[in-house]
Protein backbone atom coordinates (compact mmCIF):
# COMPACT_ATOMS: atom_id res chain seq x y z
CA UNK A 1 0.00 0.00 0.00
CA UNK A 2 1.15 3.02 -1.14
CA UNK A 3 1.36 6.15 1.46
CA UNK A 4 1.07 10.14 0.50
CA UNK A 5 4.40 10.37 1.43
CA UNK A 6 5.84 7.68 -0.38
CA UNK A 7 3.83 8.66 -3.42
CA UNK A 8 4.95 12.49 -3.78
CA UNK A 9 8.85 10.92 -3.39
CA UNK A 10 7.91 8.86 -6.00
CA UNK A 11 6.74 11.84 -7.80
CA UNK A 12 9.58 13.70 -6.77
CA UNK A 13 11.87 10.98 -7.67
CA UNK A 14 10.48 11.21 -11.55
CA UNK A 15 10.30 14.66 -12.02
CA UNK A 16 13.96 14.70 -11.34
CA UNK A 17 14.87 12.15 -13.81
CA UNK A 18 12.68 12.83 -16.52
CA UNK A 19 14.66 13.82 -19.54
CA UNK A 20 15.23 18.05 -20.27
CA UNK A 21 13.12 20.02 -22.51
CA UNK A 22 14.62 20.73 -26.01
CA UNK A 23 13.69 24.03 -27.32
CA UNK A 24 14.39 23.48 -30.65
CA UNK A 25 12.92 20.36 -30.62
CA UNK A 26 9.54 22.57 -29.90
CA UNK A 27 10.00 24.47 -32.85
CA UNK A 28 10.44 22.18 -35.07
CA UNK A 29 7.18 20.49 -34.30
CA UNK A 30 5.08 24.02 -33.83
CA UNK A 31 6.85 24.73 -37.70
CA UNK A 32 5.20 21.30 -38.92
CA UNK A 33 2.34 21.65 -37.37
CA UNK A 34 1.54 24.95 -39.20
CA UNK A 35 3.01 23.68 -42.42
CA UNK A 36 0.45 20.82 -42.43
CA UNK A 37 -3.10 22.04 -41.45
CA UNK A 38 -5.15 19.49 -40.86
CA UNK A 39 -7.75 19.22 -43.41
CA UNK A 40 -10.35 17.37 -41.77
CA UNK A 41 -11.87 17.55 -38.04
CA UNK A 42 -10.54 14.47 -35.80
CA UNK A 43 -13.60 13.44 -35.09
CA UNK A 44 -16.70 13.44 -37.57
CA UNK A 45 -19.56 15.64 -36.74
CA UNK A 46 -23.19 14.41 -37.15
CA UNK A 47 -26.17 16.59 -38.47
CA UNK A 48 -28.40 17.81 -35.94
CA UNK A 49 -31.34 15.78 -36.33
CA UNK A 50 -34.51 17.22 -37.82
CA UNK A 51 -38.14 17.26 -36.74
CA UNK A 52 -38.73 15.32 -39.47
CA UNK A 53 -37.00 12.47 -37.71
CA UNK A 54 -36.74 13.27 -34.68
CA UNK A 55 -40.47 14.27 -34.29
CA UNK A 56 -41.95 17.10 -32.12
CA UNK A 57 -40.85 17.29 -28.56
CA UNK A 58 -43.72 17.43 -25.98
CA UNK A 59 -43.54 18.98 -22.63
CA UNK A 60 -46.30 17.21 -20.20
CA UNK A 61 -48.13 18.51 -17.07
CA UNK A 62 -45.45 17.18 -14.12
CA UNK A 63 -49.16 14.75 -12.63
CA UNK A 64 -49.36 13.63 -16.28
CA UNK A 65 -48.70 9.66 -16.18
CA UNK A 66 -46.82 9.06 -19.15
CA UNK A 67 -45.68 5.67 -18.34
CA UNK A 68 -47.16 2.24 -16.78
CA UNK A 69 -43.89 3.19 -14.19
CA UNK A 70 -45.27 6.34 -13.08
CA UNK A 71 -48.51 4.89 -12.13
CA UNK A 72 -48.37 1.11 -11.61
CA UNK A 73 -51.89 0.73 -10.58
CA UNK A 74 -53.81 1.98 -13.35
CA UNK A 75 -52.31 -0.92 -14.94
CA UNK A 76 -52.73 -3.76 -12.97
CA UNK A 77 -54.78 -6.44 -14.43
CA UNK A 78 -58.00 -7.32 -12.10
Amino acid sequence: MMTEQSAKADARRSAQTAPQPDPEAAQRALHDAAAHPRRMPAQRVSQTQTSEIAGRNVHRAIDQVISEFDDPDAHKVE
